[in-house]
């Protein structure tokens, strides 16, 4: 059956940049953009909001409803949905719409996990990638073909379902406990510093600092702190591994599944300065993932590309582990004063990352902290990995779901 027979599709509100606020102001309205659509919910945060006499009455979110992405200058927004749990005082931009499904035909669980189906987001793609500026049209979204058992059986699939995706939110949910906790160690070392003005503070000083640390420069601290040669090599089908910023991962990690590889030859000429090795930190230094660090935790034979700079400290004054998460706040990085280049990419220079200013703790003191993050990652670790089969759970049931074979 397609779409256009259960739901029908309400466009986003236009509005004027003049008409716009960031602030809420008497008598105005939330507008949801595509931001607000994320992991397949709705962050109720970052709006803008306009007056509610622009609003007509079908724009308002209701229960049930489905927001989409339908324009975006990005492909992998294009498509993003989320259902709307419940009736909102608040309307959706003009780069997105919303179906709104028929509960008299479908159930609205059910029609929510439609749109997290691999044919879904397949189409989707495949739609967006053809349209001028990946725009999506009503006869794209009317089109869709969906599985439409009767409303009792719908009913079944959708708990099914909801169980499975509530179990794979509350693993997330504990991974973001244990980064809250790895932050909270983090601003305990970082002290008073995190709002002042680090550029003037002198070695070995410890000014913001409690008793039993010292601001040090990562230069004094470092044994290396390098980028190879600023040249692309061509990729090969098989050789030696080279990463770059986009596989420092969002969980914290440095990513070897997807890797591009070089020749031996290209390998040996860009490696002359500096080849990572482990126990070194590698931080990206330019673009989106700016100001990411990674610890190299295995005898894996890589370089990363010069978007990332390796870090090599001095083991006998800071550890490793402690560097990396003191490397990765952003208040290390708000020492910088990001640089661009002539298409605008931020660009963090060799110099600037080499005077950043480290606080670094007594051994005792070290040695505490490594241990309590040592065993918070251990922890983090066996979530991920609950994570990944919980994700695999539910993406079997999905895919039976929507091929009919759940309740069989």
């Amino acid at each position: 059956m397609n779409l256009s027979e259960i739901m029908t599709q309400v466009r986003g509100l236009s509005y004027s940049k003049k008409d716009s606020h960031n602030i809420y102001f008497e008598d105005s309205i939330p507008v949801l953009r595509a931001g607000n659509i994320q992991n397949a919910r709705i962050l109720q945060e970052d709006y803008v909001y306009v007056s509610n006499d622009l609003v007509k009455d079908k724009q308002y979110l209701k229960q049930g409803d489905v927001l989409i992405a339908a324009s975006s200058g990005s492909i992998s927004i294009v498509g993003k949905a989320a259902m709307v749990q419940s009736d909102m005082n608040a309307t959706f931009g003009a780069f997105c719409k919303v179906l709104r499904p028929n509960a008299e035909k479908v159930n609205l669980n059910y029609f929510k996990h439609f749109f997290e189906t691999a044919y879904y987001k397949r189409t989707i793609k495949s739609l967006a990638e053809g349209a001028n500026i990946n725009n999506l049209k009503t006869e794209h979204f009317d089109n869709l073909e969906i599985p439409l058992p009767p409303l009792d059986q719908q009913k079944k699939i959708a708990a099914i379902l909801d169980a499975a995706d509530a179990y794979r939110q509350k693993t997330k949910a504990l991974i973001e406990k244990y980064d809250e906790l790895l932050n909270s160690i983090v601003y305990q070392c970082l002290g008073d510093s995190l709002n002042k003005d680090l550029k003037n503070i002198k070695s070995g000083s410890n000014e913001f600092l409690e008793d039993g640390y010292s601001w040090y420069s990562l230069n004094e601290i470092t044994e290396v702190i390098a980028d190879i040669d600023h040249k692309m090599p061509k990729s090969v089908e098989k050789g030696k591994i080279f990463l770059s910023a986009k596989d420092l991962s969002d969980n914290g990690e440095l990513d070897f599944s997807n890797p591009k590889f070089i020749s031996e030859e290209d390998f040996k000429h860009l490696s002359r300065k500096v080849k990572p090795k482990k126990l070194d930190v590698i931080y990206s230094r330019i673009g989106a993932k700016l100001g990411k660090a990674r610890l190299v935790k295995t005898d894996h034979d890589f370089i990363v590309s010069y978007s990332c700079c390796t870090i090599r400290p001095k083991q006998d004054i800071v550890a490793p582990l402690y560097l990396k998460y003191i490397l990765d706040s952003k208040a290390t990085l708000r020492q910088a004063s990001h640089g661009t280049r002539g298409i605008g990419v931020p660009d963090l220079g060799m110099g600037e990352i080499r005077t950043f200013k480290i606080p670094v703790p007594e051994k005792s003191i070290s040695k505490k902290i490594v241990n309590q993050l040592e065993i918070i990652e251990t922890q983090k670790a066996q979530a991920q990995a609950s994570l990944v089969q919980a994700e695999d759970l539910f993406n079997s049931l999905l895919q039976r779901a929507f091929k009919g074979e759940l309740t069989n």
